[in-house]
């Protein structure tokens, strides 16, 4: 378990920093907002975010996280769940390990909050149910912004699924359509 200090400026570094080294992690964040969208497509590799349908509520935020995803230099795809699919944070790491985020993004440093591992059975068994989340989850419009110049080969592992990736043409046009 990670404990993240209330009142330090390290605690947000501490959590990028965690899920960067989770490698082409998936995050679900049902409260993600466009700085955040922005510090993981920064400084880390994850791959897939999961949000909730509040993003879908509020157009201004929903605007700001298209424009946001559009900027991408790298392969990201955020999905929106269904409304009443997402509560809680977590990180899945490209191993199949599997962590809980104990506040959000807004509250990391003002709060103690932690950074819990899951024991493998029960890990395995709530990866099984974010796929099934991710599966019925709505796409968004672009995952690749207008820098991209070429898509590396994304890992597969037994326990995390990717989604093969559009074309650059059809990235591009997305993101155009965007901009």
């Amino acid at each position: 378990m990670i404990v993240l200090e209330a009142d330090s400026p390290l605690s947000y570094v501490q959590l990028v920093g965690h899920i960067a080294g989770c490698g082409a992690a998936f995050v679900i964040d049902p409260y993600v907002k466009a700085e955040h969208l922005w510090r993981l497509i920064q400084d880390t590799t994850t791959l897939r975010v999961l949000i909730g349908p509040l993003q879908s509520k509020h157009d201004q935020d929903l605007v700001a996280l298209r424009q946001t995803l559009a900027l991408a230099h790298r392969p990201i795809e955020v999905r929106r769940a269904a409304d009443g699919v997402l509560h809680d944070r977590f990180i899945i790491g490209d191993s199949g390990v599997m962590y809980s985020v104990g506040a959000s993004w807004n509250s990391v440093g003002k709060h103690v909050t932690t950074i819990f591992q899951y024991p493998e059975v029960p890990a395995d068994r709530l990866i099984d149910i974010a796929e099934k989340w991710w599966e019925e989850a709505t796409p968004s419009e672009s995952r690749c912004g207008r820098y991209c110049q070429f898509r590396p080969a994304i890992p597969k592992t037994s326990s995390i699924r990717t989604t093969p990736a559009p074309s650059d043409a059809a990235a591009l046009a997305g993101a155009e359509r965007l901009a």
